[in-house]
Formats: C-alpha cells, sequence, structure tokens
C-alpha cells in the first residue's frame, strides 16, 4: 500500500467516526428545539466536512471531531448527546474486533472528557478506557506479567506504562459512585486482571470468579457485558496454572469449578511425559470430562497443544563439532546427549499406562559440523528433511543456515543463540574467546545471548539453549537484589566475557531498581574495580573500600604527631556486597584481599557472590580455605549433594573423575535430549519449567531457554 493510499484509509475511518459523532447529535437535538447550527446544516454541509477530512491530516481529523463535540457542547441538548456518545464507544469496545476500535472510542473519550463528564460518566469512561488497555495487548496474561524485567524489553515497557495508567484509572473511581452492576462487574473484572498483572493470581481469580456469577442473563444465555469475559476461561487456567499446589487445592475448594483445571495440569506437568503419551493421556481425560460436562470450554493453550502432530516415533539428528579444534567440546555434549536420551527411554517406559501410549524409541543420528564458521557440505536442507528434530548446531554462524534448511514443522533446539553484530565477524562466537589462551573454565561461557524475532521462532518451532555467561550475571543481580543487597562492588578482570557478564549485571540491576523506584535519582550504581594484574586487584578493592585513604589519614597523623600513633584502618560501611567476574584462581587471591580489608570495629560479614566461572568442583582444601563464605551460582550437577547420585558416580568413574568443563558441557547435552520431550509442553504452557542437571528450565517469549542456577555457600575455616 502507497503512503497515498495508507493516508486515504486512515481518512476514510475518521469519515466514519465522524459520522458517528453526526447522528449521534442528530437522534439527541430530536427531542428538543433544534439549535442555530443544527437548523442551518444541510446535507451539503455534512459532504463538505467529509472531504475537509479527507484531506486532513490523522491528526486534524482527530481535532475535526473535537470540534464537532465541542460545537454540540453549545447546544442544549448536552446531556443526552454525552449519553449517546458514551454508547457509542461502549459499542465500540463490547464489539471489539481490532485496535482501531478502541482507537475510535478513546477519540470519543478524550473529548468528552475535555467538555466535562459527572463523576459517574467519568467512572464509566475510565473502565472503557481500561478495557481497551487490556484488549489492545493480548499477551498482558503471558510472560509480560512479570514487572521484574520490563526496563529490559521496549515492547514489555510500554505495555507496563499502559498498565500503570489502567492502575490510575480505576483508582480514580470512588467507591461512593452507585454503578449499574453490568459497570460494577465490569470494574471487577478489571480489577482481577490488574491483579494478575501484578503477579496476585490468588486474588485475580477470587475477582474473576465474583464478578463472573452472574454473567449470563435471559434464556439466550448471551454475554452481556465486559468484552473481557470472552477471554476469562483462558485468563482463569492461566492463573490457576501460576499457583503453588497448596494455593491451588484452596481455590479449588472455594471454586469446584477449577477442579477440571486442577486434573489438566496434573497430567500437563508430569515430566515423566513425552509429548506423544501427555497428549493422549490429556484426550482421554477430556472425553471423560465432556461425557459429565458436555459443555466444557477447554483453554485455548490446550487446544493448540492437542493441535500439533507429534510423530509416532521421533528421528534425531545432533550438529556437533566432532572433529577440529571444538572436538573436545563437541565430545562431551554428545556424551551427555547420549546419557540423556538413555534416560527418556527409562522415564517414557514408566510413564506408558496402557499399550496405545507405547512410543517407538526415538533415532538418533550425531552429524559432524566441523568447527569452522562454514557448515560441513555433507549437511543440506535434503538431508536434515528426514528428521522430525535437529538438536544444535553448537557454533553461532552456523545456526542461521540450519535454519534455513530445516523444514517449518521440524523441530529446531539450536545449542547457542543468534549471531550478534559484532566487530570481529570471524569470530565463531561459540563457548571459547579465540583472541585469548583457552581458559578451561571459560571455555563453557562464550555464548552471546542475542534474542531472535519471537515470531520467527515459533513459526518455525525453533528454541535457543545455550550456557550463556549473560544469562549467569542476571541470575546473580536477581539473586543479591532478592537478599536485600543494595550497595554492592563489582570485581573484573580484563576478559571479553568479564565484560558482557558485567553489561548484563548492571542491565537488569538497573532495571529491577527502575520499577522498584519512582524517582531515578535514587539509583545506585555499584563501584566498580577493574584488574589487569595482582597489583591493580589489591589497589582497586582497598581503594573501592576506602582503605587506602583511611591509611593516607594515619599517615598524614602520625607525620605531624611527635609520639607514636597507635591506629587501626577503616573501610567504608555502606557496601553491603561483593560481586566477582573472574577465574577461579584470581578469586582465591580476591577474597583474602577483602578479607583483610574489613575493619576490626565490625563483626559483619559482607558476602562475596561469584558465578560458575569462578567455581571448580575439584579445588583442594585450602583453596576452599581462601575461598570460605563465598557465595557461588553453578548448575545443579556440580554441587556438591548431586556429586553423590549414581548419574555423578557413574560420569565420574567412566570419564576419569572429569573437569568441571567437561561436566558443564555433559550436563548441557543431557538436558538438551530432555528437552526433545518437553520443549513443545514448555513453549506452550509458558507457566512450566523443568528440573535439569543444568538449571531448572524455562522457555520465554522469545524461544531462548532460560536456566535458574543453584547457590552454594563455602563454609569452614
Amino acid at each position: 500500500m502507497t503512503l497515498w493510499e495508507r493516508k486515504i484509509s486512515m481518512a476514510t475511518r475518521f469519515v466514519r467516526l465522524f459520522l458517528i459523532v453526526i447522528v449521534v447529535a442528530k437522534l439527541a437535538a430530536c427531542t428538543t428545539t433544534p439549535s442555530a447550527v443544527s437548523q442551518g446544516e444541510t446535507k451539503e454541509d455534512v459532504k463538505t466536512t467529509s472531504e475537509q477530512v479527507l484531506a486532513e491530516s490523522e491528526s486534524e481529523a482527530i481535532d475535526t471531531v473535537g470540534q464537532s463535540i465541542r460545537q454540540f457542547n453549545r447546544d442544549q441538548n448536552k446531556q443526552s448527546l454525552i449519553e449517546g456518545l458514551l454508547n457509542t464507544a461502549d459499542s465500540l469496545v463490547l464489539n471489539f474486533s481490532d485496535k482501531q476500535d478502541c482507537y475510535q472510542a478513546e477519540i470519543i473519550l478524550k473529548h468528552l472528557l475535555e467538555i466535562g463528564l459527572e463523576p459517574y460518566e467519568k467512572a464509566k469512561s475510565n473502565i472503557l478506557r481500561s478495557e481497551c488497555a487490556f484488549l489492545t495487548h493480548s499477551d498482558l496474561d503471558s510472560q509480560t506479567q512479570t514487572l521484574a524485567n520490563v526496563a529490559n524489553n521496549p515492547l514489555a515497557n510500554k505495555v507496563h506504562t499502559g498498565i500503570l495508567r489502567v492502575d490510575t484509572w480505576l483508582k480514580q473511581i470512588p467507591d461512593t459512585i452507585v454503578l449499574e452492576q453490568p459497570w460494577l462487574n465490569r470494574k471487577h473484572i478489571l480489577d482481577a486482571y490488574l491483579e494478575a498483572y501484578k503477579s496476585n493470581y490468588e486474588l485475580a481469580l477470587t475477582r474473576l470468579f465474583e464478578a463472573t456469577e452472574n454473567r449470563f442473563s435471559g434464556e439466550d444465555g448471551k454475554l452481556i457485558y465486559s468484552p473481557l469475559v470472552n477471554k476469562s476461561q483462558n485468563a482463569a487456567f492461566k492463573w490457576y496454572s501460576r499457583l503453588d499446589p497448596v494455593s491451588r487445592v484452596a481455590m479449588v475448594q472455594s471454586y469446584p469449578s477449577l477442579f477440571v483445571a486442577q486434573q489438566w495440569l496434573s497430567v500437563i506437568e508430569d515430566s515423566s511425559l513425552n509429548d506423544k503419551q501427555r497428549q493422549a493421556q490429556l484426550l482421554a481425560l477430556i472425553r471423560q470430562q465432556q461425557n459429565n460436562n458436555p459443555g466444557l470450554l477447554i483453554p485455548n493453550a490446550i487446544t493448540q497443544y492437542l493441535s500439533v502432530d507429534v510423530p509416532e516415533q521421533q528421528k534425531i539428528a545432533v550438529l556437533l563439532p566432532l572433529s577440529g579444534r571444538l572436538a573436545s567440546q563437541g565430545d562431551a555434549i554428545k556424551q551427555g546427549i547420549i546419557a540423556g536420551y538413555m534416560q527418556n527411554l527409562v522415564s517414557s517406559n514408566s510413564a506408558a499406562f496402557d499399550e496405545i501410549s507405547v512410543v517407538p524409541s526415538p533415532l538418533v543420528e550425531f552429524i559432524d559440523t566441523g568447527s569452522e564458521n562454514t557448515l560441513n557440505d555433507s549437511i543440506n536442507a535434503e538431508r536434515l528433511s528426514a528428521y522430525t528434530s535437529v538438536v544444535g548446531p553448537l557454533l553461532k554462524p552456523h545456526i542461521d543456515a540450519v535454519k534455513n534448511m530445516v523444514d517449518k514443522n521440524t523441530l529446531l533446539i539450536a545449542l547457542n543463540t543468534i549471531e550478534a553484530d559484532t566487530e570481529d565477524k570471524n569470530e565463531p562466537g561459540l563457548l571459547v574467546n579465540y583472541s585469548e589462551p583457552l581458559q578451561a573454565e571459560h571455555a563453557l561461557n562464550q555464548s552471546q545471548a542475542i534474542t531472535p524475532n519471537a515470531e520467527e521462532a515459533h513459526q518455525t518451532l525453533s528454541a535457543f539453549f545455550a550456557l550463556s555467561p549473560e544469562q549467569e550475571a542476571v541470575n546473580l543481580a536477581r539473586l543479591i537484589q532478592t537478599e536485600g543487597i543494595k550497595h554492592p562492588i563489582i570485581i573484573h578482570d580484563n576478559a571479553s566475557i568479564t565484560h558482557r557478564m558485567l553489561d548484563a549485571f548492571l542491565d537488569e540491576w538497573t532495571s529491577t531498581q527502575k520499577s522498584m523506584l519512582k524517582n531515578e535519582d535514587k539509583l545506585y550504581k555499584p563501584s566498580i574495580v577493574s584488574y589487569a594484574d595482582n597489583q591493580s586487584m589489591r589497589v582497586g578493592i582497598t581503594s573501592a573500600l576506602d582503605v587506602l585513604q583511611s591509611e593516607k589519614r594515619i599517615s598524614q597523623l602520625s607525620n605531624l604527631a611527635n609520639e607514636r600513633v597507635y591506629s587501626v584502618t577503616r573501610n567504608r560501611r555502606d557496601v553491603d556486597a561483593f560481586v566477582v567476574f573472574a577465574r577461579p584462581n584470581e578469586v582465591e587471591l580476591i577474597n583474602p584481599i577483602i578479607e583483610s580489608s574489613m575493619s576490626l570495629f565490625s563483626d559483619e560479614q559482607i558476602p562475596v557472590y561469584a558465578s560458575s566461572m569462578s567455581y571448580n568442583h575439584k579445588q583442594n582444601r585450602n583453596s576452599l580455605r581462601d575461598l570460605r563464605n563465598l557465595v557461588f551460582l553453578d548448575m545443579p550437577f556440580l554441587m556438591p549433594e548431586m556429586r553423590e547420585t549414581s548419574l555423578a558416580k557413574q560420569v565420574d568413574e567412566v570419564f576419569n573423575s572429569p573437569s568441571s568443563t567437561f561436566l558443564r558441557l555433559f550436563a548441557f547435552g543431557f538436558d538438551a535430549a530432555k528437552l526433545t520431550q518437553q520443549i513443545l509442553r514448555m513453549q506452550i504452557f509458558d507457566h512450566v519449567e523443568d528440573t535439569g542437571i543444568s538449571g531448572r528450565l524455562s522457555v520465554d517469549q522469545d524461544g531462548i531457554i532460560q536456566r535458574e542456577l543453584d547457590t552454594l555457600i563455602i563454609q569452614g575455616s
């Protein structure tokens, strides 16, 4: 459509709105003596006005409508006009089909507010505007409900701003205003959606059920109010699914109709089932429920899940670098995938509740992608068309090529994220920064978290699973803010990976603070210490703690005094935590420096937080002594408790007590194999998490698999 055609289309829509205003005004004038303006108005006048609107821009067309309303405001038919226009706006919202309906309603309401409304009329106007805010953002009851990350996503931030307006509009409706029951119910439903956006799901469900108890009226059973009621069945299921088990039981006791949702979720959340088995059990359950309740409504998410054609037997291609400089990393992931595959077989066979649920074992083939930027020539669209699922590739430069080869019905679980625009176009961007010497603990953390296009990810059944350093930094920021830390000092070396982790940490820290504080002047920017060697490390830490300044003051006093000065250095008292992005051997130096810099006047131990890149599960007793009181974030598979499991012991025995790097790659592959059986339900039912050995896994709205890590505190003397 050309620019001129778009202008014509836009102007035509405003002509329709303008004529609605004219008709309402004319109807209002029919019951009273016509005014001078209405007496002089002819069809030619309306035609002239229409032509004028067609020739004007969008903003000018809006002004024309406003002038017409204000013109009738001077007539004696003001009250009839207001009622007619409110009814027109109400009709547009109740019959909502697209955003244009709400846009036109907003124009009417905007100008009505300008000419002045009675309190009960303003209340109705606020309800209509609030309903449009939710109607025009269909994803409000999805992952944008989480307030913690709104500043990281411009769209989510825009939605959040709109919701704050809704909150303000509803608070402007005093309890003393007497509204008809349908309007009061509409307000209660809005209250429910607002509580859900704030993650108060139990209260949201209570408000929703209270408002919709009498939603049907008359023999025809048609809905007579809130346009949001049509979404309430799906909303109720989503909100109920986000409750903890105890709250779910309590809600079922209060509202027995939720019992069917409880039954659905018992099947959906059973991780021992694969998708084929889960579909069979859900279908059997729904048929049984519909025999007792023929009018049972099925939530859209369940309908969508059941509509997916899951193959009887999965054929999985695993694309890994099994030759070249990354062969050792590819092999570690391969071993994890094989172990995960065997675990899936055991779980699927034990979960089969009848012969129909027994699914043939998946067929898996490992394909070597090579370790270079260019994908092996043997991998092409024709070859990949034979598979129902593709796991990999591992290198970022390979992902786009494979995505273009994979059929739209083929599940793709890429083992990295989308390539970013970097200065070094030749860098593979996998797990290793080749411009630096290979460090064992750095080898896991070079996947750069770049969000893919959400619509594209869902259309191609794509998910992106990576051992992302940015995810770990975000985990750290959330952890310390949850624990009430307000004034941390961040310590990092000059490696590229630590700079990326620092940026991710600061982004998360700032966005969370902005969502919690109204006055951005109160935002605290953490102190940052960067070092290049041991000397600059010590100087940087002591300077950040003001210990150097204290020593200088002591020296000055000593020079001025004739007698010996006895002194103890002091440090800053506002610092409540340290965050370290460094290698294990460097952390062994950093922690003692911090301890020695603490004042003797304080018994309080300031916690030190570090990511998995700082932890080595094989550290000896002397190293652990230097790391006492440190809090590490790492995957469950490296936690001491899991090192005692049968899986961990088998891995240690078969692979001769491998390094932490190998174990992380092994766990990564193990969970990737498990995701081939679980990713579909995790994408459709966005509350579902899977407990993996690399972390608690969930899928965000962009298809990125998020990992929540465990914490480990080094104790002892």
